[in-house]
């Protein structure tokens, strides 16, 4: 397992500090021992797709959404950068996509367009340079 929490465990925690639960709380709740409640949200650990879905029915989460990153971390765990190289995705971007789930609407918004503005300006300085070097 990777030592970094996935987005699983990211989404879980996320959600957990939402609703002001303690790790003792989650897992009482899920019938699970503290220490494999610690491992789920330090993402040292998957959880099994039964208790998942408790997870999920718990938590009030999708289901279907917490599958999908349990699926997301479980490929991340087996094929690490050989999966993101194979998906020519760039491995740099890593720390947004764990992040991007936890985000509203609202701010996956404005860090698209925060993007767009630095490379619009990276661009523009870019080409600026060219100019005074060919001149």
């Amino acid at each position: 397992m990777n030592s970094k929490p996935g987005l699983l465990a990211n989404r879980i925690g996320d959600r957990l500090a939402e609703l002001n639960w303690e790790l003792k709380e989650f897992a009482s709740r899920h019938d699970i021992t503290y220490e494999h409640g610690r491992r789920i949200l330090r993402g040292l650990s998957l959880p099994s797709r039964s208790l998942l879905r408790l997870i999920s029915l718990t938590l009030d989460l999708s289901f279907e959404e917490m599958e999908r990153l349990a699926r997301m971390d479980d490929m991340r765990n087996r094929y690490g950068d050989v999966l993101t190289d194979f998906m020519r995705r760039d491995p740099s971007l890593s720390p947004i996509e764990s992040a991007w789930a936890s985000l509203t609407d609202e701010h996956r918004q404005e860090a698209v367009r925060m993007v767009q503005e630095w490379a619009e300006s990276d661009r523009r300085v870019s080409v600026t340079r060219m100019v005074s070097e060919t001149a």
